[in-house]
């Protein structure tokens, strides 16, 4: 059980998490089990071309055209619980 102690400790993780990752000049992002986009940082608010507020809620393939969507096994095996998903995009030549 948490104490409040802890939870004051997890709070202020937390938080230095994610400015960390928002400082980061690697887009990070956080997807439901569908791929909709639950948070992601300013780095990959520019890759997307909107500001973050405008990209929660949407699919990455919405918002990266040519991105495929979550397939079926993909969402079963995301949806128990927490995970971690890596996505490289790339630019590919000029």
């Amino acid at each position: 059980m948490l104490t409040s102690g802890d939870r004051t400790i997890m709070t202020r993780v937390t938080s230095y998490c994610r400015t960390v990752l928002d400082r980061a000049d690697v887009g990070y992002a956080v997807t439901d089990a569908r791929g909709n986009l639950l948070w992601c940082n300013r780095a990959l608010g520019g890759v997307l071309g909107v500001p973050v507020e405008q990209a929660y809620g949407r699919s990455l393939p919405a918002l990266l055209p040519g991105v495929p969507e979550v397939p079926a096994p993909a969402r079963e095996v995301l949806a128990p619980g927490p995970k971690w998903l890596e996505v490289r995009c790339s630019k590919l030549g000029d």
